[in-house]
């Protein structure tokens, strides 16, 4: 589609100018399916709009390794309470549903938000220049994307390298570090993260995340039962009195611990090997739809200058923190396809 301010070739889906931020006319992009679910009301129901998005193409590695999960919970609950794998599976469903709910309430929100550094952005400076950034952005995206939830804040991490990332429902966090870019270039990242909440990216991750700490959990429990099993065992050998009887036990005792500990770490390393694999693959492909998001806002220009100069090396990011703040496609392929779009990149 032409701009009628500037002229720019346009690609299908943006809502504003790539070239000059000028709001594009209306036109029919919508699936003949979307269209349905909105007349009826449905879509714009959290959980069919968060079901309907989680079997998308590029969503169906993140739903695989969410099922893979309810059956390892299942396994799990059905060799310690001796039930039918059937039955296990059902009520470990529902724990990991509970769970995501808990982690996707505002309360889970602020407890991430707080591991991960985000703080209010109390400098009074700091705040007049970002705010109004902020609000600019918001208000494209609202009528880009009225979904998207109407108490996004905006929160800062004190980190010298440049970056951005979404938590839940309703956190934006920026860096300290991207103080030291344009203004322009600090709307496009912020625009790059209303992408992820207007397509509920993170809201998937933080489910990921509820699958994460249950079985870290289970994990490290496992343990410390057999940590503290083996321990009594070889206590109660010595306590007999009886030196060979007791060093017997000590030796089949610590042979027995060292083999249920390596595959407990075995299992564990092969369930982290998925996550990263079906996770990551999935996490990837929704950088580049919040991407084309923000190039539909008119943010394509800056946004390729925002990640040209974004490094990704040196951030120290691990454990269930790792799922919801990073992401996993490289820069160069994320400025190929957004110049494939429209978009000037002047570092090139």
């Amino acid at each position: 589609m032409l701009c009628g301010n500037c002229g720019k070739a346009n690609s299908k889906g943006a809502v504003f100018c790539g070239g000059c931020g000028t709001r594009l006319p209306q036109y029919e992009e919508e699936t003949k399916e979307r269209r349905r679910l909105d007349l009826a009301g449905l879509r714009n129901s959290y959980p069919v709009d968060f079901l309907v998005r989680l079997v998308e193409k590029e969503n169906l590695p993140v739903l695989a390794f969410l099922v893979l999960n309810v059956f390892i919970i299942g396994a799990i609950l059905a060799n310690l309470m001796y039930w039918d794998l059937w039955f296990a599976t059902l009520v470990g469903l529902g724990v990991y549903v509970l769970t995501s709910a808990a982690v996707l309430s505002p309360v889970g929100e602020v407890i991430f938000r707080f591991f991960s550094g985000c703080r209010r952005i109390s400098d009074p400076d700091e705040q007049a220049r970002l705010i109004p950034l902020f609000e600019k952005v918001y208000g494209k995206v609202k009528e880009a994307e009225p979904s998207v939830s109407g108490k996004v804040r905006l929160y800062m991490k004190n980190e010298d390298l440049p970056d951005a990332f979404t938590l839940g429902r309703n956190t934006i966090c920026i860096t300290r570090g991207l103080l030291a870019m344009p203004d322009e270039m600090i709307e496009a990242a912020i625009s790059h993260e209303f992408g992820h909440l207007a397509r509920k990216d993170t809201d998937r991750m933080f489910v990921v995340a509820a699958g994460y700490i249950f079985i870290t959990a289970v994990f490290l429990i496992l343990k410390v039962v057999v940590i503290v099993f083996d321990w009594l065992v070889k206590v109660s050998g010595w306590l007999t009195g009886i030196f060979w009887l007791g060093f017997a036990v000590h030796i089949v005792c610590t042979l027995s611990k060292y083999l249920v500990m390596f595959l407990l770490y075995a299992g564990m390393f092969i369930w982290r090997g998925l996550e990263m694999l079906l996770c990551g693959w999935s996490k990837k492909l929704n950088e580049y739809q919040a991407d084309r998001f923000a190039y539909g806002l008119g943010y394509g220009n800056p946004l390729c200058s925002v990640i040209g100069c974004t490094a990704t090396e040196g951030r120290k990011r691990d454990g269930v923190l790792a799922y919801l703040t990073g992401g996993s496609a490289g820069k160069e392929e994320r400025i190929r396809r957004l110049m494939e779009m429209g978009a000037v990149y002047g570092g090139q």
